[in-house]
C-alpha cells in the first residue's frame, strides 16, 4: 500500500483520498477496490479519477490515459504497451529487434497530445517491424538492408515515418514525402509482412 497523507491532496472526502491512493499505485484504503488497468479506462473513468487528483497530477493522468487509449486505436496497438522514461534523449523509442514496448519521454512529451500521437504513429511501425522479423526469422541486418534499398538509406526510421504518415501523422522526423513504392512498403509493414 502507498502511504500518502491526506494533507498532500486536495481532498473532497475520505473516498477521494482512497481512490487517489489507488491511482498512484497503492492498494488504497482498507476495503477500497483497486482501479482497473489504466490502459482499459473509459473516458468517464479517466474524468472521474482525474477530478480527484491534484490539478497538475490530474492533467498528467488524463494526458497519459489519452495516450494509452490512442495507442490502442492504432493497428496492432492493442498488443503494445507504453513505458514512460528516457529513450536516450529521443521523443520515443522501441528496442529493435524484439520489443512491443514503446518508451515515451515524459520530459519532452507530457501534455502535448498531438505530438505524442505522432510519435506513437511512428513507434507502432517499429513494433510491426519487430513482429515481422520474429514471424519470418529474418535477422535485423537483412531487414535493414531491405528497407535501406527501398528508402535510400535509414530504412528502418524512414519506413516508420511512412507508416506514421499513412496513419495521419503531421510531424515526422526522417522523411515526409514518399514514393508509391515506399508507401506500399509502409502498408506491408502494417500488415506484418516484409516489404
Amino acid at each position: 500500500m502507498v502511504q500518502v497523507s491526506s494533507r498532500s491532496w486536495v481532498s473532497r472526502s475520505a473516498t477521494a483520498v482512497s481512490v487517489s491512493l489507488v491511482l498512484v499505485g497503492g492498494a488504497g484504503a482498507a476495503g477500497a477496490a483497486p482501479l482497473p488497468d489504466p490502459r482499459a479506462w473509459t473516458s468517464s473513468q479517466v474524468a472521474s479519477v482525474t477530478a480527484l487528483a491534484p490539478p497538475a497530477q490530474a492533467a498528467v493522468t488524463l494526458y497519459r490515459a489519452q495516450a494509452e487509449a490512442f495507442l490502442r486505436s492504432l493497428p496492432g496497438g492493442d498488443a503494445a504497451t507504453i513505458r514512460w522514461g528516457d529513450p536516450h534523449g529521443h521523443l520515443g523509442g522501441v528496442w529493435i529487434p524484439g520489443s512491443s514496448t514503446i518508451i515515451l519521454n515524459p520530459a519532452q512529451l507530457d501534455g502535448n497530445l498531438p505530438l505524442t500521437q505522432d510519435v506513437l504513429r511512428h513507434e507502432i511501425a517499429h513494433v510491426h517491424q519487430n513482429r515481422t522479423m520474429a514471424a519470418t526469422g529474418m535477422p535485423l541486418p537483412a531487414y535493414e538492408a531491405r528497407l535501406d534499398t527501398i528508402f535510400d538509406g535509414q530504412g528502418v526510421e524512414r519506413s516508420a515515418d511512412a507508416v506514421a504518415v499513412l496513419l495521419g501523422a503531421r510531424t515526422v522526423r526522417y522523411q515526409s514525402t514518399f514514393t508509391p513504392a515506399q508507401l506500399a512498403a509502409a502498408r506491408a509493414i502494417l500488415a506484418d509482412r516484409v516489404p
